[in-house]
C-alpha cells in the first residue's frame, strides 16, 4: 500500500468517515482499511490527522471570536 492511500484512509477515518467511505476514497476495500486500521501504527496516523482537525479548527474559532 502506498503512503498517500494510507493518507487518505487515515484522515477520512479523522474526519468521520466510516470504513467503506474511507475505503472508496481511496480506491481500495474495506478489508484492507480494517487491516490497516488494526494496526497500532497506523491508529497513530489517525490520532495524527484528527489532532491537525482539531488544531485547525480551534484556529477558526479564535479567528472568529470576539475581539
Amino acid at each position: 500500500m502506498h503512503a498517500e492511500q494510507d493518507d487518505v484512509i487515515a484522515s477520512a477515518l479523522a474526519a468521520g468517515c466510516t470504513q467503506q467511505e474511507a475505503a472508496a476514497k481511496a480506491g481500495v476495500s474495506r478489508p484492507t482499511v480494517a487491516r490497516r486500521v488494526a494496526d497500532p501504527e497506523f491508529q497513530k496516523r489517525i490520532t495524527y490527522f484528527r489532532r491537525q482537525a482539531i488544531g485547525e479548527t480551534l484556529g477558526l474559532l479564535m479567528k472568529a471570536g470576539p475581539d
